[in-house]
């Protein structure tokens, strides 16, 4: 079998459900080890709704795994959703923004301000307690009016009181009409048909409409029904709305402030919605941290951390061996290669052959699994990103992993990781500022100090965002994945998907580009090295220039690192620090690592001082 008949899926779980149906999708999913999947499944008050991960983590998916898993759980079980992106469009968001004025507007004693911009609040919560109850309704006549006890008279006045708004989902769609008609609901159930009264429409798109009868009304409706649906009595099915897809991106401003408000107020609104049944009922939501993050940069937050914490569940595929095919994320490359063998040959294949016929041992010397997985971030996204790389080029015609065939397609691999990564970046940053930040990596250095970066970034974007704020920028990097941390080329590297939370700048540490992006950003040993002698001739020229001390000083030696000693000494009645890298310790063949084989704690030498580090605030010296 060749690798461009192993199935490997859309990048997207949704797409994928689309186009091959649910049952070829279980076939290849593997659960996260790390996620409480009975604690998502269970109403059980207390147990976690939202769901937060990374761009390509699975979120969906696990989504769509929930509801088969609680329907295999109870056969009666009912679950909605609710698609952030595709249910509601720009369009949609635009008119909730107009509603969301008037609302916060009329509605002072919420401290809501409306009016558009980063510094003026918007309170989208009556938005998002007037669409929830619509969907709740919508929902009950679906599954054939079973979520509900109808006999005590509050589910038929709930409806009644939602029904004097013009309702706005029809076929999971939520429309937003350009103006709102208020009436008197009639009841279908009852075969009663009420007279309509004459009130005039809301009218969204008028200045002053929020000193209308209609726009008092309209509050009032709201109020009124939140206040029935908290008396409303569940039945003995359970019920989920799962919401998926939040997204905000940096475009335009008045957009990207609007949309964080709007996922924001809709967190609150869900955590409010659990609170209220506490049991039976169940609203999971899925979030990337990102746009947590932005929402706590940009705007006001609401203390929103706060509401979320004890009811996350981060979804991660770590795993302690880094080298195995038991890793979750080797595995979702071994089921897809299973299955599709399966299929393809017509019989059952077992796992040890799968690893014997499909994978080479070592390449580029690394086992490997550690080098498939040093170019991913651990998410069964870039699994599928590899497979549909290596199918879109010449290795598609090949029969096995190896070096050859790693070769082939990772130029392309690296392309659409770059891609993602800076598709996630738009959650913080403006197109023009995602290209300056790359721009700065483009053909550098595989790895760097800060201070070569920060010298890099000043030079190339002098009065630049990125050129003020460096640390956040490199820190917000991290975060995504696209740089971590590394003190020698044999050690592992630090990373935030591992659960390595910042990003270390001081010395030992240096800064090192993710794997998986070096190939489209230029990054290879050779111009390394070319990048390194520039930057040594310009270093020792301007240490040459500036330093006029010729004493030999006796310094004692206080720390062994890596590539490096760390001394003191005495200089002008004071105590100073200084710093001896390998190559200026006098050793010829004296390499990193084997510095504790030549010197001790405590040891004395003889040194010269070649200049002065103000960032680590210390000497560099060299022993004579």
């Amino acid at each position: 079998m060749k690798i461009s008949e192993i199935y490997a899926g859309k990048p997207d779980a949704g797409d994928e459900i689309r186009e091959k149906g649910y049952e070829e999708f279980a076939e290849n999913y593997i659960e996260p080890s790390g996620v409480n999947i009975d604690g998502l499944a269970s109403t059980t008050y207390g147990t976690p709704f939202f769901i937060m991960g990374d761009k390509g983590t699975g979120k969906t998916a696990l989504l769509n795994f929930l509801e088969r898993y609680v329907q295999d759980l109870d056969a009666s079980a009912c679950v909605s959703f609710i698609y952030f992106e595709k249910e509601i469009t720009q369009t949609q968001r635009k008119q909730f923004q107009d509603i969301s004025k008037s609302i916060s507007t009329s509605v002072s004693i919420d401290g809501a301000l409306a009016s558009e911009g980063q510094n003026s609040e918007s309170d989208f919560t009556y938005i998002w307690k007037w669409q929830l109850c619509q969907k709740i309704i919508a929902d009950d006549e679906e599954f054939n009016g079973g979520l509900f006890q109808k006999e005590d008279g509050n589910w038929d006045a709930f409806v009644r009181e939602i029904g004097k708004i013009d309702s706005t989902i029809n076929k999971g769609k939520m429309r937003i009409p350009a103006k709102v008609s208020l009436k008197v609901a009639t009841n279908p159930q009852l075969g009663t048909i009420e007279p309509g009264l004459e009130i005039e429409p809301v009218d969204f798109s008028q200045q002053n409409f929020n000193m209308s009868e209609a726009y008092l009304k309209f509050i009032k409706i709201v109020d009124n029904a939140y206040d029935l649906l908290q008396k409303l009595k569940r039945t003995d099915i359970p019920y989920y709305i799962f919401i998926d897809e939040l997204e905000a991106y940096r475009g335009e401003d008045s957009t990207f402030y609007r949309d964080l408000r709007l996922i924001r107020d809709l967190l609150f609104e869900v955590k409010k919605i659990n609170d209220t049944f506490q049991s039976g009922t169940k609203i999971i939501c899925s979030v990337r941290p990102e746009i947590v993050t932005s929402i706590t940069r940009f705007i006001q937050a609401k203390q929103l951390h706060k509401i979320m914490q004890g009811y996350d569940e981060r979804l991660n595929w770590e795993y302690t061996n880094t080298n195995s095919f038991k890793h979750p994320i080797m595995r979702v490359l071994l089921r897809r290669i299973e299955n599709s063998e399966e299929k393809v040959l017509g019989r059952p294949v077992s796992e040890t052959d799968i690893i014997r016929e499909w994978f080479v041992q070592n390449v580029y010397n690394k086992h490997i699994c550690t080098y498939i997985l040093d170019n991913t971030w651990h998410k069964p996204r870039d699994i599928v990103r590899l497979l549909l790389a290596a199918q879109s080029s010449e290795a598609k015609n090949y029969y096995q992993f190896n070096q050859h065939t790693f070769e082939t397609f990772m130029p392309t691999y690296s392309k659409q990781c770059l891609a993602e990564i800076r598709e996630e970046m738009c959650a913080l940053y403006t197109a023009e500022e995602i290209e300056q930040i790359f721009s700065c990596l483009q053909g550098f250095k595989i790895s760097f100090t800060y201070q070569e970066i920060f010298d890099r970034i000043k030079m190339l974007y002098p009065d630049s965002k990125i050129s003020t704020n460096c640390f956040t920028v490199l820190n917000d990097m991290y975060r995504m994945g696209a740089i971590g941390n590394i003190i020698g080329k044999d050690d592992s590297p630090r990373w935030a998907y591992k659960g390595e939370e910042k990003l270390l700048i001081e010395t030992p540490w240096k800064i090192t580009v993710h794997p998986a992006l070096r190939i489209e950003l230029s990054l290879n040993a050779k111009v390394e090295k070319h990048v390194n002698r520039e930057l040594e001739k310009r270093e020792l020229g301007l240490l040459a220039s500036r330093n006029r001390d010729t004493a030999i000083y006796t310094v004692t030696v206080e720390a062994i690192r890596y590539a490096y000693i760390l001394v003191s000494f005495m200089k002008d009645g004071s105590i100073q620090r200084g710093y001896i890298s390998v190559r200026n310790l006098g050793i010829v063949e004296l390499e990193p690592g084997d510095l504790n084989k030549n010197f001790s704690i405590g040891d004395t030498l003889n040194a010269r001082i070649a200049g002065y580090s103000r960032e680590f605030s210390n000497w560099f010296m060299v022993v004579v």
